[in-house]
């Protein structure tokens, strides 16, 4: 991996790099015919580091998204960034493959997806070098959307009917296939809710969403607006309140991104 030390320098050094690298080698995309073009998604206040990627060569080329930890480090201790990409990549590396082997095995002729998510090429999680590569959505016709930017009500219907569709297949794996629902719950641990510092980067996690819809209901009210008085003083008064709801009960934890259906045991 020597020659990744002079490639893709607007990365962060170690494997982010080296998993890029691996990637497109996988996909014949390493060679001097080849361009790249690394850009860095602006997100400041999030959990992650995101960039897009493009490989081209004369016969193909592939875009990618990129996430991984913010090179902040006082960032990413103070929001636990780390444990929620173990939710991510607990996704893309054992609940998807399950849900996918499963749809094999009841309905092999089918050809939808059990969860309409993008081709994931690698998705490493260690607490220190945490990285997700994912194929751009948008070029298979996936809708993105703007963090800030409200969904419409036809937008809002995709979105329950996939959430829907994805706790279908949890359902159906629990009932169907339970040894290997028990093997996912036992790969999928709230660590960022039984963390004993959950308090302390639980506040700005709250704080950061509450002030993400203070910024979109500033595009619809003037700077007067008594709606926008009244949801910066919730701001400022809510967090406590929001810390103790979040906390889970032990019996049902508040999983993610996936739903257990209750207790196994």
């Amino acid at each position: 991996m020597d020659q990744t030390k002079s490639m893709f320098s607007e990365l962060p050094a170690g494997r982010p790099r080296e998993m890029l690298f691996s990637v497109l080698q996988q996909e014949n995309l390493i060679a001097d015919n080849v361009n790249y073009k690394i850009n860095k998604v602006m997100g400041s206040r999030w959990f992650s580091s995101l960039y897009t990627i493009e490989a081209s060569s004369p016969t193909k080329n592939l875009k990618l998204y990129l996430k991984c930890l913010p090179e902040d480090e006082m960032k990413n201790e103070m929001l636990g960034c780390t444990f929620c990409f173990q939710y991510e990549i607990t996704f893309y590396n054992n609940i998807l493959p399950a849900y996918k082997e499963l749809k094999r095995k009841i309905c092999p002729q089918g050809t939808l997806l059990p969860v309409s998510a993008p081709q994931c090429f690698a998705a490493e999680w260690n607490g220190k070098d945490d990285v997700v590569i994912l194929k751009d959505m948008s070029i298979s016709e996936f809708m993105i959307l703007d963090r800030h930017t409200p969904m419409k009500l036809p937008e809002m219907c995709l979105v329950m009917k996939e959430i829907a569709r994805m706790h279908g297949y949890s359902l159906a794996t629990k009932i169907l296939w339970p040894e290997k629902m028990k093997e996912i719950k036992d790969n999928l641990i709230e660590w960022y809710f039984i963390n004993p510092q959950f308090e302390v980067f639980g506040k700005p996690v709250f704080y950061n969403n509450l002030e993400d819809i203070y910024t979109v209901m500033k595009k619809y009210y003037e700077g007067e607006s008594v709606y926008l008085k009244k949801f910066h003083q919730f701001i400022t008064r809510s967090t406590d309140v929001l810390l103790k709801l979040a906390k889970p009960d032990p019996t049902n934890e508040p999983l993610q991104c996936f739903n257990t259906w209750g207790p196994l045991d």
